[in-house]
């Protein structure tokens, strides 16, 4: 119980940095609930390593994201979820999702957790 309140403050503070959802990042959950409906992507069944802990989706079929007037394309077997702002500037990208193929690992760790991260909210 004592990690989802972790997990809660850390997607205020730290997901979030203490401001409301972009619009880039609900444009990202519209586009996954229409991928989902159209049978383009499936849940994996796993999540992603860092916070908020979204969900991984493997693409069925080649795709493509449209985020902020910018397309991402997919293909057949690779693998789609949320990046944070602070992953997001880490690896220098242009929307709130990563595309590609990913390994597994047994590590979790909050955003808050990580040396990059805003100290003091």
């Amino acid at each position: 119980m004592m990690y989802f309140y972790s997990l809660i403050k850390d997607i205020k503070f730290s997901v979030r940095r203490g401001t409301l959802w972009n619009n880039d990042e609900l444009e990202y959950v519209a586009e996954v609930r229409r991928l989902l409906k159209q049978g383009i992507i499936d849940s994996k069944g796993a999540y992603w390593w860092t916070s908020p802990h979204p969900t991984v989706y493997l693409a069925r079929m080649k795709g493509y994201i449209h985020i902020s007037s910018k397309t991402f394309k997919f293909k057949k077997g690779e693998s789609i979820t949320f990046q944070c702002r602070m992953a997001r500037e880490q690896r220098n990208l242009k929307a709130p999702l990563l595309i590609g193929k990913f390994g597994t690992t047994n590590k979790s760790i909050l955003c808050g957790e990580m040396k990059s991260a805003m100290k003091g909210m």
